[in-house]
């Protein structure tokens, strides 16, 4: 678990070691375990660099991990490097995992697109979104799910291991973090020991004081 704030500098230039470090908590927290562990990271507000955090954290984690990483696009846009292919929808829709993953160009990383027709409103459907993820943990040590904005993360929260929060310090108060993880929380019904930690993107002289866990 993260013990503390992890932060990150302007867009497109990320604290590189941060991420690593990050990417290290992941591998020690998920060493040991029988199944594959799950992360999502997420955000109170779109445009805060989760996306981007997202990927970083699954190309260092593929560097770090013994065995396979998955991240898995379960956004509310596009991503604009996705293809056309079948992903995440079809496996919510019951379809083996196998066949539905690429290879990515980061050796041990692989990619689950959004898929054919995917609406975020599926990740409200609990029993699929548990099917979906057995099948992921069982094939991967490692996921980490490129998830929509903490409104929309449906059933996510209870059924992943943690969640890593990203915000943008320059446009987002603790308070609107800390009202959005209530509601999500709440949603879900678990703790906030379901956060792992928090990623200060874009920091300023602002500080965000709350630590989220």
């Amino acid at each position: 678990m993260f013990s503390k704030l992890f932060g990150g500098s302007d867009l497109p230039s990320i604290d590189t070691l941060s991420v690593d470090r990050m990417a290290l908590h992941l591998r020690q927290d998920s060493e040991g375990s029988v199944e594959g562990r799950v992360f999502v990271v997420t955000s109170a507000k779109p445009g805060e660099g989760k996306s981007l955090i997202a990927r970083l954290l699954a190309q260092a984690a593929a560097r770090h991990q013994e065995g396979d990483v998955l991240l898995v696009d379960a956004g509310i846009t596009a991503n604009p490097a996705e293809v056309a292919s079948a992903g995440l929808a079809e496996l919510l829709s019951g379809a083996p995992l196998d066949g539905l993953v690429t290879q990515a160009p980061s050796p041990c990383l692989w990619q689950l697109w959004r898929g054919n027709g995917y609406h975020a409103s599926q990740l409200f459907r609990g029993a699929r979104l548990r099917t979906a993820l057995d099948k992921v943990r069982a094939r991967f040590p490692l996921t980490i799910i490129d998830a929509p904005e903490l409104s929309a993360c449906g059933a996510l929260l209870a059924l992943v291991d943690q969640a890593i929060v990203v915000v943008d310090t320059r446009v987002t108060t603790g308070e609107v973090v800390k009202q959005a993880l209530d509601t999500a929380l709440g949603v879900a019904c678990v703790g906030q020991d379901r956060i792992a930690g928090v990623v200060l993107n874009r920091q300023s002289q602002r500080q965000i004081r709350w630590t989220g866990g």
